[in-house]
């Protein structure tokens, strides 16, 4: 099922957009030797040299090129050397994928996971409508995976899959209902005659 436009996914698309620039560069991985030694050797700059620029001594600045191979320096020194060299220390985090698809698939894997515990707990039960609640599978996988991306918050908690989620409520501030309930009622009233069978 196709997930309708949600007012919670437009940050993270609008990440992606700014992440457009950064991706190519992340895909590059850093120099052998350290960026610190990496530049020196483009500029023809000694150790030395650039030790009188940042007001150490050139053992330090080898000490520096050392700790950067072996990621053990902070990112005000990086800042500090950068400067030194009349560059600047660039830092970011760039998600390995789209982070709107991960975050529709982590909804998605936590919706089929609620979905099988809520199945295992109904058939330990004996609950009469187990059948039902199977052949309507997809649509119960797709009400929780609009609920988790409509509270984002709960997408990065494996605590939620220790909660009924029949007892699962929004959080204080909001009406006390049933999220999962809810979204059953609001999502599919018109589609109960569609065939969900996956």
């Amino acid at each position: 099922m196709k997930l309708p436009p949600l007012e919670k996914l437009k940050k993270p698309a609008l990440f992606d957009e700014e992440m457009k620039t950064l991706r190519p560069f992340a895909k590059r991985p850093a120099p052998a030797e350290g960026w610190i030694k990496k530049l020196r050797g483009v500029m023809d700059m000694t150790a030395a040299q650039l030790g009188k620029r940042l007001g150490v001594s050139q053992p330090r600045i080898t000490q520096l090129e050392r700790m950067e191979r072996n990621g053990r320096t902070t990112l005000r020194t990086m800042n500090d050397v950068a400067e030194a060299m009349e560059c600047q220390f660039v830092y970011a985090f760039v998600p390995k994928k789209s982070m709107a698809v991960m975050m529709e698939s982590r909804a998605k894997e936590l919706g089929e996971r609620l979905f099988y515990n809520e199945l295992v707990e109904m058939t330990f039960k004996g609950d009469s409508s187990v059948a039902s609640y199977k052949r309507n599978k997809q649509m119960h996988i797709y009400a929780r995976q609009l609920m988790f991306l409509r509270w984002p918050t709960y997408l990065w908690s494996d605590e939620i899959m220790k909660v009924d989620v029949g007892d699962f409520t929004i959080p204080p501030d909001d009406k006390e209902e049933s999220i999962a309930d809810d979204f059953l009622e609001e999502d599919f009233i018109d589609e109960e005659d569609e065939d969900y069978n996956i």
